[in-house]
């Protein structure tokens, strides 16, 4: 059972960064950006209800879940060597973590593996491409210059249920 569920994006982001590395692929920041989205949306699709615990924001490259861009962003367009890491305080000192998803949490962690397994061998640059055609939840919202618009979670489930729909008809 899951217990936590929305997760943290930095959670789901050390998911696919772990695969990465135990994989040997480099993963860029824009790449750990759009993976994360797009689980967000499966899962939604799938499970009806988010997995990531902050809005996703339409940005001028697509869908950006904006704490994962800037933890990466340092990283520019080089593989991601590290982990997401968050600041826990305790009442007196403040400790980091590396956060990750519950070892008992089989659905999350299937539902993350196929995510991972369908995109991984995908560029960069595809995910842009993909995120961007026409009536996408991303293309609804974007404006240019006003790159912090969410981007509803109701949104994203309607355009990945009629994915999910369409692969099973």
């Amino acid at each position: 059972m899951h217990e936590n569920i929305p997760y943290s994006a930095s959670q789901i982001a050390n998911f696919f960064l772990l695969k990465a590395k135990n994989d040997e692929r480099p993963i860029t920041m824009l790449k750990l950006v759009k993976l994360c989205y797009i689980a967000h949306g499966w899962y939604l699709a799938v499970r009806n209800c988010g997995l990531i615990d902050e809005n996703i924001e339409a940005w001028q490259y697509g869908p950006v879940v904006p704490s994962v861009y800037h933890e990466f962003k340092h990283f520019e367009r080089n593989p991601i060597d590290s982990l997401a890491t968050e600041a826990i305080f305790d009442g007196m000192n403040f400790r980091f973590e590396t956060p990750e998803i519950p070892k008992h949490d089989n659905v999350t962690r299937s539902i993350l593996e196929k995510v991972w397994d369908v995109y991984k061998n995908m560029r960069a640059g595809a995910f842009i491409d993909k995120t961007h055609l026409e009536n996408t939840p991303w293309s609804k919202h974007y404006e240019k210059g006003n790159p912090n618009k969410a981007i509803p979670d109701a949104e994203i489930k309607a355009h990945y249920k009629e994915i999910l729909e369409k692969a099973v008809s």
